[in-house]
């Protein structure tokens, strides 16, 4: 009688399971579908952005030909609004536009949104240094030595300690930027480099 009871109990939780085990693998099936279904729309939305993107840069680019003052005011909010690698390179073409009327500042806050804008190390890389130069005219010394820590890229390690010995010398350091810029030269990197940062190295004494 025991054995019959124990058995019956086990056929019930036997037939729970089965119908449960259905409805679990049905709900991971419509889950995975749903995963799928989501991931195909966002990449097809991802690619189509992009492509809108690379028509408003271009217009842009012709555009500023004609109009320059509003077209600076449009690439503006389109580096903001644009997270993606035309708005990190609009960044760089309009810091460019502000340094030639002078606006440091907003330079700088454009290629800090520029930066946010891309995931490429080399194009990080190519913003950082940039904006470190303009902090260094702008005469923020301390923090363009942060945002040249900042470039994880050995690509760029010359002209990473070139600009740093820049900084350097504007705080007054001379020791400091001799020192940086002849490990650069024994580091043996472009011959114009060498020749330019030994014509600096010689104004320092």
């Amino acid at each position: 009688m025991e054995l019959y009871f124990r058995n019956k109990k086990l056929n019930s939780l036997n037939r729970c399971f089965s119908k449960n085990c259905t409805s679990f693998i049905f709900i991971l099936i419509i889950g995975v579908i749903s995963i799928a279904g989501f991931w195909y729309f966002w990449s097809n939305y991802q690619e189509k952005m992009y492509k809108v993107s690379s028509i408003q840069y271009q217009n842009l680019m012709k555009n500023i030909q004609t109009d320059k003052l509003k077209t600076m005011k449009d690439m503006t909010n389109f580096v903001i609004k644009n997270h993606n690698t035309y708005g990190a390179l609009a960044s760089l073409f309009l810091a460019k536009q502000y340094i030639n009327i002078n606006q440091l500042s907003s330079a700088i806050n454009i290629l800090e949104y520029g930066l946010k804008d891309t995931k490429d190390i080399n194009l990080q890389a190519i913003i950082s240094l940039r904006l470190a130069r303009i902090q260094i005219q702008n005469n923020q010394l301390n923090t363009a030595l942060i945002t040249l820590k900042r470039i994880k890229n050995n690509n760029w390690s010359s002209i990473i300690d070139y600009i740093h010995g820049e900084a350097l010398l504007k705080k007054g350091d001379k020791d400091g930027a001799r020192d940086i810029w002849t490990k650069v030269i024994k580091s043996q990197v472009s011959p114009d480099l060498i020749h330019y940062l030994q014509k600096k190295l010689n104004n320092l004494n």
